[in-house]
């Protein structure tokens, strides 16, 4: 259940048994982690999984290394940004904008039984809303991670509804101008999340 080391041996090995495409994961939460992997496994490919978590720019990362160049930063502008847009797409979600179209003639899946199965629900704006907020809590805890103001944003994360309120935390402690808040200015650094973590 994600603790201890990944055994980037056995990926080595199965890599050398068999002729077919091998992807390596495991402990990749770096962009340089997910790069040595490759270089000690000759695995075809690197699967990041917990290590997207909270920061989806170690694909980008991970292409610029792969192509011999310095990765530039997050800056705390498309950090804020980037949230902010996983909160609005996932409203939208929750609104049905991203649902697929069955085509005409296409079979159509089996109603849910009575006494179980997953019914498409229809949400008002504001439903929408609150149950997006609702499952992103835990993809926010994820992004303010290893922050100043993350302990602080991560004590009021149960309080969030609506992206009004995660808008307004972010502007708390963590404002766009790139100042520490008083509030948090004491507050210890966690590091990035690592296999430790669950």
């Amino acid at each position: 259940m994600y603790r201890g080391r990944a055994d980037w041996k056995l990926i080595t090995a199965t890599k050398k048994a068999v002729r077919i495409a091998v992807w390596g994961s495991g402990d990749l939460f770096t962009a340089e982690a997910a790069r040595r992997m490759l270089e000690e496994t000759g695995a075809d490919a690197a699967r990041i999984a917990r290590g997207a978590c909270g920061y989806p720019w170690i694909f980008r990362e991970l292409l610029a290394l792969e192509r011999g160049e310095t990765p530039p930063p997050v800056t705390l502008s498309e950090w804020r940004a980037t949230i902010l847009r996983h909160v609005e797409m996932a409203i939208a979600d929750k609104l049905g904008r991203y649902r697929l179209d069955r085509p005409e003639g296409a079979p159509r899946p089996r109603a849910p039984r009575e006494n179980g199965g997953h019914p498409q629900l229809e949400f008002t704006a504001e439903e929408a809303e609150r149950a997006a907020v609702r499952e992103l809590r835990k993809h926010l805890l994820w992004y303010t991670r290893g922050r100043r103001g993350g302990l602080a944003f991560r004590r009021i994360a149960p309080d969030l509804h609506t992206a009004r309120d995660i808008r307004a935390a972010l502007d708390r402690f963590f404002p766009a101008d790139g100042s520490v808040p008083a509030e948090v200015q004491g507050e210890p650094l966690q590091g990035p999340l690592t296999a430790e973590d669950a």
